[in-house]
């Protein structure tokens, strides 16, 4: 029987008193907490909860181990608020018999109470302490909504950091949120086989005290500041192997809402929120150690183009500090609090990449099990390996800071992909001029490098078993430099001293050449060892040459051997130093070499691998098809440069517009 005051109540202190009994039944314990609560109404003042929270920890003390039922049995009194709005049916109830978790009795639990009434609790040592305390947190902050906001509800966001992130966390780890709330995040990096340091940062001064009580109830070391990282723009303190951040309802719930109507309100609502997503990028960048990561959760407007000139900061800061790693669109289904596109951008240290460096990108945002993959996907982006299963691929970092490529409200990264799972660059169609030229000349230097081992691995023939098994003919041309004549306007003659390997000698109406000296026919090669070893074909058309003394003339049969196959093979590079040759082709790399040739490379180093002629055919057109792009990609370069100077003025006057849009 319950006691009860004189107005025909139990009186309060009167019930509490079988609490403090060593032996009390932790189920009676709670039966009679219920009691009391539900038919004192009038317990609403800051006093009362401190007794509520006396009454827990009693409960909690109590002989034995509470099963997680229980615990959730003994929190349902948290559902209390300063505001009671019992139902009269509610009253009616013997004592003891009414539901012991699920009685809706307020919505919101006073923020500035949750700790008091957590600190009652137990230290570590019983088997349910941590569910206790978990859920003690759930049931007052009342509402999805006030959960998620100050951090205290897994996610599915949340879920989708802790998971990308796990990777990155060590067993000495330094770990850091910069907007942590009660610290679910953090918690969840907290496995057996990694116990970090975790450092924890809120402007709610209570919200940070209930995250260090969750701390001590699992025994982990948290510190905490509360700066603004939004507002101000000092350096953090801190420095952190790991940086994890939910940026997205913070961004999003400090600016005014966005609506899709082209209106000033809505040009001002994304400036603001594009700013604070670059303060919230910088912040968490600035705060990492120099091997360190950062995986922060923002909203795709920090890299929108229709925001122009604070996005466009954004993307110029992300290329010029080297701080961006790997991009993720998350899509606008993952989050609750929104439908904005989110992204999961992962950084590195500023300074630590070069311009040049590829930033690795995942299109997630056609993706249903985003949480279970995210984390392979990021193990295999720091193995330097391609996720499987998803769109991803790599975009130079220079690109981000190009407007027009980031548009609303088709999601972005698709933008640089192409829709097949297999693709592992860029897409040629959605390029700038500059990047087409670039994955041209890549092109064309994997294609010849495919060439060159193909033929490398062919039998090998020594030119001079071409020159023996006539293949090839050689052309003895050993006559005096001053042979050649040639005839002056005024009639007379006079002789041509021959400075070049090759002398065109049809450049006047009369030309006389000495009998016994050889031509050069069409399609001819020609050696000149001493000028750094080139070879060079006779021009067709009818042109007529002559060659030095000390120069060799190769003439091919055109039945047994391609002229151009020849030629190639000639060609490839060649050090006196290294003899290490595949056929002529060097096996170091050739493009863009400045090796000097050997000026007296010996005749016996020439070998041709043997390729039927219709092989060398092929060969010889693939590589005309490759040369054919280049000298298409040069074109594109051209047209670019030329775009470029014409837009330069334009393109400074919208940059003028938007600062002054801006003031």
């Amino acid at each position: 029987m319950t006691p009860s005051s004189p107005q025909g109540r139990p009186d309060f202190a009167t019930a509490l008193a079988p609490l403090s009994r060593a032996t009390v039944d932790p189920i009676e314990a709670t039966d009679l907490i219920l009691s009391l609560l539900l038919l004192h109404r009038e317990i609403r003042a800051s006093a009362a909860w401190e007794s509520v929270a006396q009454i827990i920890a009693q409960a909690a003390s109590a002989p034995g181990d509470l099963t997680p039922t229980q615990a959730l049995d003994v929190l349902a009194v948290q559902e209390l608020t300063s505001e009671f709005r019992v139902l009269d049916e509610v009253l009616d109830w013997p004592a003891g018999s009414a539901p012991l978790s699920g009685v809706d009795l307020a919505e919101d639990f006073p923020l500035h109470l949750m700790a008091p009434v957590l600190e009652a609790f137990p230290g570590p040592g019983r088997s349910w302490h941590r569910t206790l305390a978990d859920t003690a947190v759930e049931v007052m902050l009342r509402g999805e909504a006030t959960l998620l906001s100050h951090g205290s509800r897994s996610s599915v966001t949340s879920r989708i950091l802790t998971r990308a992130a796990a990777g990155s966390v060590h067993h000495h780890a330094v770990v850091y949120d910069p907007a942590c709330g009660t610290g679910e995040v953090l918690w969840a990096l907290s496995t057996d086989a990694a116990a970090p340091e975790f450092i924890g940062n809120d402007l709610d001064p209570d919200i940070l005290r209930i995250a260090h009580l969750r701390a001590a109830l699992r025994g982990v070391r948290l510190s905490s500041s509360t700066q603004d990282i939004v507002r101000d723009l000092s350096t953090p303190q801190v420095k952190a192997d790991v940086v994890v951040c939910e940026a997205g309802r913070m961004i999003l719930d400090g600016h005014e809402e966005v609506h899709e109507d082209e209106t000033p309100a809505r040009s001002i609502a994304l400036h603001g929120q594009a700013a604070a997503g670059l303060k919230v990028l910088r912040h968490a960048a600035a705060a990492l150690s120099p091997h360190g990561r950062a995986y922060v959760i923002v909203p795709q407007v920090i890299l929108d183009a229709q925001v122009h000139y604070p996005a466009r900061q954004n993307r110029e800061w992300l290329v010029q500090s080297g701080a961006l790693e790997s991009l993720v669109q998350l899509g606008g289904s993952v989050a609750s609090y929104t439908e904005e596109e989110l992204l999961l951008c992962v950084l590195r240290a500023p300074g630590e990449g070069a311009e040049e460096t590829p930033v690795q990108l995942i299109d997630a945002s056609q993706e249903d099990e985003i949480v279970e993959q995210i984390g392979p996907w990021m193990d295999s982006l720091r193995a330097g390996q391609r996720p499987l299963g998803v769109r991803a691929g790599t975009v130079d970092r220079r690109r981000l800071i190009r407007g027009g490529i980031l548009h609303r409200p088709a999601t972005m990264l698709p933008a640089y992909l192409r829709p097949d799972d297999a693709h592992e660059g860029p897409l040629l169609g959605r390029m700038s001029l500059q990047d087409a030229m670039a994955a041209v000349r890549k092109g064309m230097t994997a294609a010849r490098a495919r060439a060159k081992v193909a033929v490398g691995a062919q039998t090998m023939v020594s030119l001079q078993s071409l020159i023996d098994s006539g293949a090839v003919t050689e052309v003895r041309a050993g006559h005096d430099e001053q042979a050649a004549v040639s005839a002056t306007e005024d009639g007379k003659t006079q002789r041509v001293r021959l400075l070049r390997p090759l002398v065109r000698l049809d450049q006047s109406p009369v030309v006389t050449v000495p009998a016994d000296m050889d031509l050069v026919q069409d399609g001819d090669l020609v050696f000149a060892p001493e000028d750094t070893g080139v070879v060079r074909p006779a021009p067709a058309g009818g042109a007529r040459w002559v060659v030095r003394p000390q120069d060799r003339v190769l003439r091919v049969d055109p039945t047994r051997l391609s002229q151009d196959y020849l030629l190639f093979c000639l060609r490839q590079p060649w050090d006196e130093t290294s003899r290490a040759q595949v056929g002529g082709i060097s096996r170091g790399p050739t493009t863009g070499s400045t090796r000097r040739q050997s000026p007296l490379r010996p005749w016996s180093d020439y070998s041709i691998p043997l390729l039927p002629l219709a092989e060398q055919r092929e060969l010889i057109a693939a590589l005309r098809a490759l040369d054919d792009l280049a000298v298409a990609a040069d074109d594109l370069a051209q047209q670019a440069r030329q775009q470029k100077t014409r837009l330069a003025q334009h393109l400074r006057f919208r940059h003028d517009l938007d600062q002054a849009q801006d003031l």
